[in-house]
């Protein structure tokens, strides 16, 4: 729902700023950074059950959430835009 509703809304933000934009790019955009968290749900939960954030293992385990989520951020940025460049691609 999430996909569908943020192309819709990037497709109109660039029709009303008069770019002619093809409906697909929008779809691409948005569907590539979706598939990719939802790919990356088991090694969130995986994580935290490993090295869970609660009151009495915050100071050995926060350093590792920091981490895990710059990788995170790494790995959900490098995957979205390899899938957009093979869609644009084909």
């Amino acid at each position: 729902m999430q996909a569908l509703t943020n192309s819709r809304i990037s497709w109109l933000d660039q029709m009303r700023q008069g770019t002619h934009l093809e409906w697909w790019k929008p779809v691409v955009w948005e569907w590539s950074s979706c598939m990719v968290l939802l790919l990356l749900i088991p090694a969130v939960i995986g994580f935290e059950i490993r090295l869970p954030l609660r009151w009495g293992l915050m100071r050995r385990n926060l350093r590792w959430h920091f981490i895990a989520s710059v990788v995170f951020c790494l790995v959900h940025v490098s995957a979205m835009v390899a899938l957009r460049k093979l869609a644009y691609f084909s």
